[in-house]
Protein backbone atom coordinates (compact mmCIF):
# COMPACT_ATOMS: atom_id res chain seq x y z
CA UNK A 1 0.00 0.00 0.00
CA UNK A 2 1.31 3.74 -0.85
CA UNK A 3 1.05 6.53 -3.02
CA UNK A 4 2.94 8.35 -5.26
CA UNK A 5 2.69 11.77 -7.31
CA UNK A 6 3.06 11.04 -10.99
CA UNK A 7 3.49 12.94 -13.99
CA UNK A 8 1.38 12.83 -17.67
CA UNK A 9 4.39 10.27 -18.73
CA UNK A 10 6.21 8.88 -14.96
CA UNK A 11 6.37 8.34 -11.25
CA UNK A 12 8.32 11.40 -9.98
CA UNK A 13 8.30 10.35 -5.57
CA UNK A 14 6.32 8.33 -3.68
CA UNK A 15 6.35 5.99 -0.29
CA UNK A 16 4.89 2.23 -0.02
CA UNK A 17 4.75 -0.35 2.89
CA UNK A 18 5.79 -4.07 1.98
CA UNK A 19 3.34 -5.88 4.50
CA UNK A 20 5.59 -9.39 3.25
CA UNK A 21 8.81 -7.19 4.87
CA UNK A 22 7.08 -5.07 7.30
CA UNK A 23 9.49 -2.10 5.90
CA UNK A 24 8.79 1.28 4.25
CA UNK A 25 9.74 1.79 0.85
CA UNK A 26 10.53 5.02 -1.47
CA UNK A 27 9.90 5.97 -4.81
CA UNK A 28 12.02 7.94 -6.97
CA UNK A 29 12.05 9.30 -10.30
CA UNK A 30 16.42 9.18 -11.13
CA UNK A 31 18.18 10.18 -14.06
CA UNK A 32 21.80 7.66 -14.19
CA UNK A 33 24.71 10.25 -13.52
CA UNK A 34 26.58 9.31 -16.78
CA UNK A 35 23.91 9.63 -18.98
CA UNK A 36 20.88 7.51 -20.19
CA UNK A 37 17.19 7.36 -19.69
CA UNK A 38 15.40 8.48 -16.45
CA UNK A 39 13.31 5.47 -14.12
CA UNK A 40 11.13 5.14 -11.59
CA UNK A 41 12.83 3.47 -9.04
CA UNK A 42 12.29 1.73 -5.55
CA UNK A 43 13.89 3.23 -2.42
CA UNK A 44 14.87 0.75 -0.29
CA UNK A 45 16.59 1.41 3.37
CA UNK A 46 14.87 4.80 4.41
CA UNK A 47 14.21 3.33 7.41
CA UNK A 48 15.80 0.64 9.68
CA UNK A 49 12.71 -0.12 11.13
CA UNK A 50 9.86 -2.57 10.98
CA UNK A 51 6.26 -1.95 11.11
CA UNK A 52 4.02 -4.42 12.51
CA UNK A 53 0.28 -5.08 11.76
CA UNK A 54 -1.89 -2.15 13.62
CA UNK A 55 0.66 0.28 13.63
CA UNK A 56 -0.01 4.16 12.28
CA UNK A 57 2.84 5.68 10.45
CA UNK A 58 3.30 9.13 9.98
CA UNK A 59 4.47 9.90 6.13
CA UNK A 60 5.72 12.41 4.02
CA UNK A 61 7.27 13.39 1.00
CA UNK A 62 8.40 16.22 -0.81
CA UNK A 63 10.10 17.05 -4.50
CA UNK A 64 11.54 19.97 -5.44
CA UNK A 65 11.82 20.68 -9.78
CA UNK A 66 14.06 23.00 -9.96
CA UNK A 67 16.96 22.09 -7.60
CA UNK A 68 16.30 18.30 -7.88
CA UNK A 69 15.75 17.49 -4.33
CA UNK A 70 13.61 14.48 -2.96
CA UNK A 71 13.00 13.87 0.94
CA UNK A 72 10.74 11.84 3.01
CA UNK A 73 9.64 11.96 6.87
CA UNK A 74 9.13 9.36 8.47
CA UNK A 75 7.48 9.42 11.98
CA UNK A 76 8.86 12.96 12.24
CA UNK A 77 12.62 12.05 11.06
CA UNK A 78 13.27 13.97 7.84
CA UNK A 79 16.11 12.75 5.14
CA UNK A 80 17.21 14.17 1.74
CA UNK A 81 17.33 11.77 -0.77
CA UNK A 82 20.76 10.81 -2.09
CA UNK A 83 21.77 7.78 -4.55
CA UNK A 84 25.41 7.32 -5.32
CA UNK A 85 25.67 7.92 -9.30
CA UNK A 86 22.28 9.04 -9.46
CA UNK A 87 20.83 12.22 -9.53
CA UNK A 88 17.22 13.25 -9.09
CA UNK A 89 15.16 14.05 -12.43
CA UNK A 90 14.34 17.65 -12.34
CA UNK A 91 11.25 19.75 -14.25
CA UNK A 92 9.11 16.99 -13.96
CA UNK A 93 5.09 18.41 -13.56
CA UNK A 94 2.90 16.78 -11.10
CA UNK A 95 -0.34 15.93 -12.56
CA UNK A 96 -1.79 13.33 -10.20
CA UNK A 97 -1.22 11.56 -7.05
CA UNK A 98 -2.45 8.05 -6.48
CA UNK A 99 -3.00 6.53 -3.27
CA UNK A 100 -2.54 1.83 -4.41
CA UNK A 101 -3.59 -0.75 -2.52
CA UNK A 102 -1.73 -3.74 -4.64
CA UNK A 103 -1.60 -7.12 -3.79
CA UNK A 104 1.74 -8.43 -4.36
CA UNK A 105 1.47 -11.01 -6.93
CA UNK A 106 5.48 -12.46 -7.21
CA UNK A 107 6.24 -14.67 -4.81
CA UNK A 108 2.69 -15.91 -4.18
CA UNK A 109 1.05 -13.60 -1.81
CA UNK A 110 -1.19 -15.30 0.75
CA UNK A 111 -1.31 -13.15 3.54
CA UNK A 112 -4.85 -10.70 3.57
CA UNK A 113 -3.78 -7.02 3.96
CA UNK A 114 -5.79 -4.09 4.91
CA UNK A 115 -4.51 -0.53 4.92
CA UNK A 116 -5.55 2.71 5.97
CA UNK A 117 -5.08 6.69 5.64
CA UNK A 118 -5.73 9.40 8.06
CA UNK A 119 -5.58 13.20 8.32
CA UNK A 120 -3.76 13.08 4.36
CA UNK A 121 -3.01 16.39 2.48
CA UNK A 122 -2.00 17.27 -0.37
CA UNK A 123 0.26 20.47 -1.20
CA UNK A 124 1.86 22.30 -4.06
CA UNK A 125 4.08 25.27 -3.79
CA UNK A 126 5.12 27.88 -6.18
CA UNK A 127 8.56 28.64 -5.46
CA UNK A 128 8.69 31.60 -7.55
CA UNK A 129 5.89 33.10 -5.81
CA UNK A 130 7.12 32.69 -2.24
CA UNK A 131 7.63 35.87 -0.24
CA UNK A 132 9.71 36.49 2.69
CA UNK A 133 8.08 35.99 6.13
CA UNK A 134 8.38 37.30 9.46
CA UNK A 135 8.37 34.35 12.47
CA UNK A 136 5.37 35.83 14.11
CA UNK A 137 3.97 35.17 11.15
CA UNK A 138 4.84 31.67 10.68
CA UNK A 139 3.97 30.92 14.80
CA UNK A 140 0.14 32.67 13.09
CA UNK A 141 -0.26 29.98 11.17
CA UNK A 142 0.88 26.79 12.89
CA UNK A 143 -0.46 23.64 13.02
CA UNK A 144 -1.59 21.73 15.75
CA UNK A 145 -0.41 18.09 16.45
CA UNK A 146 -1.67 15.49 18.52
CA UNK A 147 0.24 12.53 19.70
CA UNK A 148 0.56 9.31 20.10
CA UNK A 149 -2.04 8.57 17.99
CA UNK A 150 -3.69 5.45 18.51
CA UNK A 151 -3.73 6.36 22.38
CA UNK A 152 -4.91 4.06 25.13
CA UNK A 153 -4.48 6.64 27.78
CA UNK A 154 -3.97 10.16 26.60
CA UNK A 155 -3.57 12.58 23.94
CA UNK A 156 -1.20 15.25 24.24
CA UNK A 157 -1.99 18.60 22.25
CA UNK A 158 1.11 20.50 20.60
CA UNK A 159 0.39 24.24 19.23
CA UNK A 160 2.85 27.06 18.76
CA UNK A 161 -0.62 29.41 19.88
CA UNK A 162 -2.19 29.69 23.23
CA UNK A 163 -5.12 26.64 23.14
CA UNK A 164 -7.84 28.15 24.80
CA UNK A 165 -10.38 24.60 24.58
CA UNK A 166 -9.88 21.10 23.10
CA UNK A 167 -13.14 19.02 22.72
CA UNK A 168 -13.79 15.35 21.63
CA UNK A 169 -16.88 14.11 19.83
CA UNK A 170 -17.83 10.02 18.51
CA UNK A 171 -18.29 9.30 15.33
CA UNK A 172 -22.30 10.19 16.03
CA UNK A 173 -21.24 13.92 17.06
CA UNK A 174 -21.29 13.18 20.94
CA UNK A 175 -19.12 15.88 23.05
CA UNK A 176 -17.31 13.11 25.12
CA UNK A 177 -14.18 14.80 26.21
CA UNK A 178 -14.09 18.96 26.71
CA UNK A 179 -11.71 21.26 28.54
CA UNK A 180 -12.18 24.66 28.84
CA UNK A 181 -7.91 25.53 29.85
CA UNK A 182 -4.62 25.61 28.25
CA UNK A 183 -4.13 22.13 29.35
CA UNK A 184 -1.92 20.08 26.58
CA UNK A 185 -2.81 16.57 27.65
CA UNK A 186 -6.49 15.49 27.23
CA UNK A 187 -7.39 12.23 29.40
CA UNK A 188 -9.07 9.34 27.03
CA UNK A 189 -8.89 6.62 29.47
CA UNK A 190 -12.72 6.26 30.37
CA UNK A 191 -13.59 6.11 26.08
CA UNK A 192 -14.37 2.94 24.49
CA UNK A 193 -12.47 1.76 21.55
CA UNK A 194 -13.16 3.55 18.17
CA UNK A 195 -12.64 6.59 16.64
CA UNK A 196 -12.80 9.73 17.91
CA UNK A 197 -12.56 13.42 16.53
CA UNK A 198 -10.60 16.06 18.47
CA UNK A 199 -11.46 20.21 17.75
CA UNK A 200 -8.54 22.22 19.38
CA UNK A 201 -9.18 26.23 19.47
CA UNK A 202 -6.28 28.28 19.85
CA UNK A 203 -5.71 32.28 19.74
CA UNK A 204 -4.90 31.56 15.60
CA UNK A 205 -8.11 29.87 14.80
CA UNK A 206 -9.34 25.96 15.15
CA UNK A 207 -8.58 22.88 13.90
CA UNK A 208 -10.06 19.18 13.77
CA UNK A 209 -8.11 15.95 14.02
CA UNK A 210 -9.37 12.41 13.86
CA UNK A 211 -7.24 9.93 16.41
CA UNK A 212 -8.25 6.09 17.49
CA UNK A 213 -8.83 5.20 21.00
CA UNK A 214 -7.41 1.38 21.27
Amino acid sequence: MGGFVQSSTAGIVGIHYNSATKTLNGNANLTPSAGGASGFFTISGLTPNTYPANTWISVEFTYDPVNGVITYTIDGVKSTLSINNYTITKNLVPSQHNLINQVIATPANTMVNTGALDNYSLTAVNAATLGVVTVDEIEKTANVSIYPNPTADYINVKSTSRVISVNVVDLSGKSVVSKKSADSQIDVRNLTKGTYIITVETDNGTETKKFIKK
